[in-house]
Order: C-alpha cells, then structure tokens, then sequence
C-alpha cells in the first residue's frame, strides 16, 4: 500500500488526525437517520453523549476548538472565533462537517512553527480546564478524542441493534 506522509512534526500529528477522523466516518457511514438521533443514554448527566448525533456534534466542535486555542495562544492580539455547535440529522453531513473540520486544522496548523509544537517551559503552555499542555500534546488530545469517541459510537451501536 502506498501512502503519502505530511512532512515534520505536524504533518505527523495531520496524518495521524485524517487517519482517527477515516475511522470515524467509517464506523458512522451505514448509521440511519432514525438511529443517528435516537437517544441512547437518557440517564447521562453530559448532553453531548445521550445519542450518537450529539457525539457527532461534539467531535466536530472540538475538533474546531483545539486549533483555535492554539491561534489563540499564538497570537493573542487577533481574534479567533469557534463556530457554533451544530446538530445534523444525517450522517452524510457529519461526514461532510468532519471533513471541513479537518482543513480548518490544516490551515491552522500552516501557521505555527514546527519548534513551537513542542514547549519544555510550562510557561509557555496552554492553559486549559483539564491540564497544560503544549500544541503538539493539544493535537494529540485531538486525535485520542476521535478515538474516545469512536468507540462511545460503537457501543451506542451494540445498545441500538441488541433492543
């Protein structure tokens, strides 16, 4: 099989990225529209995981929240904005909404710097609510997500087809 490979740092991280969101749309492709909106887990207390079309939205706002902080770090003087969430009520638009997602971390990720992917100094870390990290430990969130959440999917997948 021959692949093509983003060069440096962060054409690892993209790679690694487009691959986890390739899974993704793999397992949601053949979900119906009916099971996509169908509640799953009523009893949870986080609204972005009662069905699979809220773990949707979430991925894919996250996935838009993650660069946008590391914009936002590198220049604070600009204004970085997150667009709002979204609810979708067929796969073939997450499908499409994930893939949107994805060049909006290409183009993000033009900006920065291979050096500054990677910060020894705490200092210049990204201050968030479940840690600190640096761009290329944030991207690497960003991909354990997809896989988090893919595997949430999954399991939503067993409930709906055992009933």
């Amino acid at each position: 099989m021959q692949q093509n490979f983003r060069k440096g740092s962060i054409g690892a991280i993209l790679d690694e990225y487009e691959i986890a969101l390739a899974d993704l749309k793999k397992t949601i492709r053949k979900i119906s529209d009916a099971d996509l909106i169908k509640i799953v887990d009523s009893k949870t207390r986080n609204p972005a995981c009662k069905s699979i079309q809220t773990i949707l939205s979430h991925v894919v706002i996250c996935g838009y929240f993650y660069p946008t902080r590391i914009l936002q770090h590198k220049f604070p003087d600009k204004k970085f904005d997150l667009p709002e969430i979204v609810y979708l009520n067929k796969v073939s638009e997450y499908i499409k909404a994930l893939d949107e997602m994805f060049k909006f971390n290409v183009e993000a990720l033009s900006k920065i710097k291979e050096r500054e992917m990677l910060q020894a100094d705490a200092d210049k870390h990204i201050k968030t609510n479940w840690g600190s990290y640096d761009y290329e430990q944030i991207m690497e969130h960003a991909i354990v997500h997809i896989y988090r959440h893919r595997r949430q999917i999954r399991q939503f997948l067993l409930k709906l087809h055992q009933g």
